[in-house]
């Protein structure tokens, strides 16, 4: 099962958890995972571009341009991390949600931050595995059901498609993939090391 691993001080000297209720957050990571033991994460409407890398490693990641007591809300609702760079968050005494304040300004710096606080690496299968656009996961797409989806130089150059059943948006291993897969391994590596 994965889950967030926060480790106390260690976290917060690293700007970790801000608030959660009780000590017990290993208990807390349990009660936050989906199914197939990946975090649920909310960010706040700052952080657009964390999400869309969150979501390239198959992580569920919603993005909310809300104030923060409503997307507090919605993640103790929906048994969510919060994720923010909003100074506010730095004011609760205490919530009903883990709260990870995102310090760094490069969308590069902080998706490792998050990424570094997993409990175990996201292993590559999962990658590429949600929709970029509205978070939903994606399923397998036959070539015949993509070919008068997609243009007619995709639908002869390629085999694998995957669409999001919620926005209707169709993927595709094209070289577009193939950079994004380069940056996913060095951030990978940076966040977990070779191994």
């Amino acid at each position: 099962m994965k889950a967030l691993n926060f480790p106390g001080s260690a976290l917060a000297a690293r700007g970790g958890i801000l608030c959660a209720r009780g000590k017990d957050l290993a208990g807390m990571s349990e009660d936050r995972d989906e199914p197939h033991g990946e975090p649920r994460f909310i960010l706040d409407g700052s952080l657009g571009k964390l999400a869309r890398n969150l979501r390239m490693f198959g992580l569920d990641a919603e993005l909310m341009d809300r104030p923060l007591k409503d997307i507090l809300f919605r993640a103790s609702r929906e048994k969510r991390w919060v994720l923010t760079r909003r100074t506010e968050a730095r004011r609760l005494k205490s919530c009903a949600v883990p709260v990870m304040e995102i310090r760094d300004d490069n969308p590069e710096s902080q998706l490792i931050q998050v990424l570094r606080n997993l409990s175990e690496p996201v292993g590559s299968s999962k990658w590429f595995w949600r929709c970029l656009v509205c978070n939903a996961m994606l399923k397998e797409l036959l070539r015949q059901e993509a070919v008068s989806r997609v243009p007619e130089h995709v639908a002869h150059s390629h085999e694998n498609f995957r669409h999001c059943p919620k926005c209707g948006r169709i993927y595709w291993p094209g070289s577009h993939r193939e950079n994004m897969l380069k940056s996913m391994e060095r951030w990978a590596k940076e966040a977990w090391g070779s191994g």
